[in-house]
């Protein structure tokens, strides 16, 4: 149990259990307040991507404002990227 590569096993171990622990103490994905596969599924779903929303906001939050900026841009240039129209330009 002293080595060195039990020690790391047991880093990797931890890091993955980590999350289903999370997910049962703060967002009890035991006790979901639907039944059905499908249903809870979704509410599953929706609970690791609000997991994964409040990382994103953290790291976004800790960069450099000019960086920031350049995020916002480019991620609202790829939802609304699809409204544009683009001329076409025909030969004479």
């Amino acid at each position: 149990m002293g080595t060195s590569e039990y020690q790391e096993l047991a880093r990797k171990r931890a890091g993955i259990e980590g999350i289903p622990s999370v997910l049962r103490r703060r967002y009890k994905i035991d006790h979901l307040p639907v039944r059905g596969e499908v249903r809870s599924k979704v509410w599953l779903g929706f609970k690791i991507s609000a997991i994964n929303c409040k990382r994103l906001i953290k790291g976004v939050i800790n960069r450099p404002i000019p960086e920031l900026s350049t995020l916002l841009y480019n991620h609202l240039f790829s939802l609304f990227s699809f409204q544009r129209t683009y001329r076409v330009k025909f030969a004479a």
